[in-house]
């Protein structure tokens, strides 16, 4: 009977743990990959994650993104999962993409649970297309432009994308770019700055500053400092750009509402003639030495522009998603208008970070980080000279055999001859093991070159890290960045068979990086900085000299200033926080230190990290179309090792694109 009961309820358990694994798994999973499934290879693709727990209990676990290909290798920032019970919540993880795209699997693994998995099948556009997106309710009403062509740009490269052109060449592979648009919600809106490296053109219709969290305004603008043109529409309910994260962003002030008998001027840039009726518009006036009209009826800017970093932010007086607007038949080449407006290319593209399976890469220019000769570290094997290996083991032998045969014959202790060879031979090898570690290096150290990209009268700027990690032993290390919105990577090599994973649960940490004795590994962060001010750019010119102030009212104080343009460049010294400078330069003279125009970017040599960045980030300045501002900039580290004192070097400079007038 003991038996039968026995098995009895042996069977009672196995039905249960079969009805436990077969149970469905209380959490689910919506997820959006890029922008309506839209990526662009090469750049940090934002995934959304919507978690949905309906269970009584609380899960914790982890997502993870994958490629369907396993050919290749690309870096992965996920994150933990803490999920209350009978809740729902957003994350936000982030991938790169190589060749054209394909599809994306991400999975939400929890202990004691099934893992949950979904595959989503992307979109890929090229790197000459054009993604627009729209934020608001409204967002969806742009989709008759998708396939809409307009011109490609020549050499605006904002990471280095797969097959990519030479940076500042005169031709692309293709003459058009085809649009490719999408929308998003205010709730899935990525809080990082790099999560919107795919966007082209973000248009803002009734976006409400306070329907988004704090993070995600910095990111907007930061995005707009990296290269993105951002299209504000306005229209009679101005009232709700009026606000720190609009003001710092427009072209214009603006001074109330306005109805206009018509907008005639429209119809050249439609090519159709604009309805007749009244409209009302935001009314505005530009701001002096910031923006600039591209249209004005009756005086009244009906679209303006201005720099931003190195992107744009155009200001439409109406709201371009009511009637009329809406009813006319020139919106479509009216947006292409828009569209086709060219940013600046950065200074520092981001890596690409993808590794195929042959251990070929995709993107360009190269196969390491941008800032690759100003962060690298000698870890090639340097042998001694014949000279001191021949030294080294005549001593050894001397030591070994007369000279230890000499000591015990005198102390006439001969027997102890088995005591004191090993402890010679010990000693030497020991001795052989420091050599190689003084010439290779025996400490875990870090090289970082950090460049900060803005212009003037701009508050929030972009911020790139390369660094190297020089390791002295085969270990893992968990990597973190102090920069709490940046995304990050280990730079992939031939060696690695896994990607890097990054997580940015408080601050973003790369654990577990395998190293070999004696090697080196490169990472990048891309994040934002706010400046706690701007940069204020007096300048003019008439075409041949330079001539004005610049007041550096950030919070931070600029050290060994240069303006640099192209062959021209002029030393300011030092910008204490509210000090001013005066400017006198002509082109092609330069005043002091050479602003290191050479057509190639310079060979920087390892080991002077502070002057090989002030070099390398006069070359950038060098090659921009406006006078640019460069000087260091205060800062700690940007990387570092967990449970591992690594030594760290560092440098950071800043590169203002400043605003010029005639």
């Amino acid at each position: 009977m003991s038996v039968v009961r026995c098995s009895k309820r042996y069977a009672l358990f196995l039905t249960a743990l079969m009805a436990m694994s077969t149970a469905s798994f209380a959490v689910s999973m919506d997820t959006v990959v890029g922008f309506d499934n839209t990526i662009k290879a090469g750049a940090w693709i934002p995934i959304a994650v919507t978690l949905t727990n309906d269970d009584a209990q609380d899960v914790e676990g982890v997502l993870v993104a994958k490629l369907m290909d396993p050919s290749v290798t690309v870096p992965l920032c996920t994150t933990r999962v803490n999920l209350p019970a009978n809740s729902k919540k957003l994350y936000h993880i982030y991938t790169k993409m190589s060749g054209y795209g394909g599809a994306v699997s991400v999975t939400f693994s929890a202990p004691g649970w099934p893992s949950q998995v979904k595959t989503i099948n992307t979109t890929s556009a090229d790197m000459n297309d054009r993604l627009v997106v729209s934020v608001g309710k409204r967002s969806s009403r742009l989709g008759f432009l998708s396939g809409e062509k307009v011109p490609a740009f020549p050499g605006v490269m904002r990471y280095n994308q797969p097959n990519s052109w030479t940076a500042g060449s005169s031709t692309t592979p293709s003459p058009e770019a085809q649009v490719f648009t999408s929308s998003i919600s205010t709730e899935a809106m990525p809080d990082r700055p790099a999560g919107y490296e795919t966007v082209d053109v973000m248009v803002l219709s009734d976006f409400s500053p306070h329907s988004v969290r704090p993070a995600v305004l910095r990111s907007i603008a930061t995005w707009v400092a990296s290269g993105g043109v951002l299209i504000i529409s306005a229209g009679a309910d101005y009232k709700m750009l009026q606000n720190s994260f609009y003001s710092d962003l427009l072209p214009v002030k603006l001074t109330g509402t306005a109805s206009l008998p018509g907008m005639a001027s429209l119809s050249a840039l439609g090519k159709e003639p604009f309805p007749s009726g009244a409209v009302s518009i935001a009314k505005s006036t530009i701001k002096p030495r910031i923006g600039s009209a591209m249209l004005t009826q009756n005086g009244v800017p009906i679209v303006a522009k201005r720099s931003y970093g190195a992107g744009k932010v155009i200001f439409v007086a109406f709201d371009s998603q009511s009637q009329p607007f809406r009813g006319w038949n020139g919106q479509t080449e009216f947006w292409k208008y828009l569209i086709k407006t060219q940013p600046e290319q950065t200074f520092v593209p981001t890596a690409a970070g993808c590794l195929s399976e042959n251990g070929g890469y995709y993107g360009a220019p190269g196969t390491k980080a941008p800032m690759s000769d100003v962060v690298r570290q000698d870890s090639s094997v340097k042998m001694p000279g014949i000279s001191t290996i021949g030294l080294f083991m005549l001593a050894y032998l001397v030591v070994l055999v007369p000279v230890n045969y000499m000591v015990l014959k005198r102390k006439r202790r001969l027997e102890m001859a088995w005591v004191t060879t090993p402890v010679i031979v010990v000693a030497f090898t020991l001795g052989a093991y420091a050599i190689g570690s003084t010439m290779k290096g025996g400490k875990l150290s870090f090289y970082e070159a950090t460049i900060v990209e803005g212009s003037s009268n701009a508050r929030y700027a972009r911020m790139i890290t390369d660094a190297s990690l020089f390791s002295p032993a085969k270990r893992n290390y968990d990597v973190k960045v102090i920069d709490s919105t940046a995304l990050c990577q280990v730079i992939p090599s031939r060696d690695d068979s896994e990607p890097s994973i990054a997580y940015l649960n408080d601050a973003p940490t790369i654990e577990q990086v395998p190293m070999s004795m004696w090697s080196t590994k490169e990472f990048e962060s891309v994040g934002g900085m706010d400046l706690g001010g701007v940069v204020k750019s007096e300048l003019i010119t008439d075409g041949y000299r330079i001539q004005g102030k610049i007041t550096n009212n950030t919070a931070f104080q600029l050290c060994d200033c240069w303006v640099v343009f192209r062959g021209s460049s002029v030393s300011l010294g030092n910008l204490p926080v509210g000090a001013s400078a005066m400017v006198d330069m002509t082109r092609g003279a330069s005043h002091g230190q050479p602003a290191g125009s050479q057509p190639n970017p310079p060979y920087i040599k390892p080991g002077t990290l502070s002057y090989g960045l002030k070099t390398h980030a006069q070359y950038l300045a060098s090659q921009a179309k406006t006078p640019v501002l460069v000087g260091s900039m205060p800062g700690g580290n940007m990387f570092g090792t967990t449970g591992n004192n690594a030594t760290v070097k560092s440098a950071r400079m800043c590169l203002i694109r400043l605003d010029i007038g005639r």
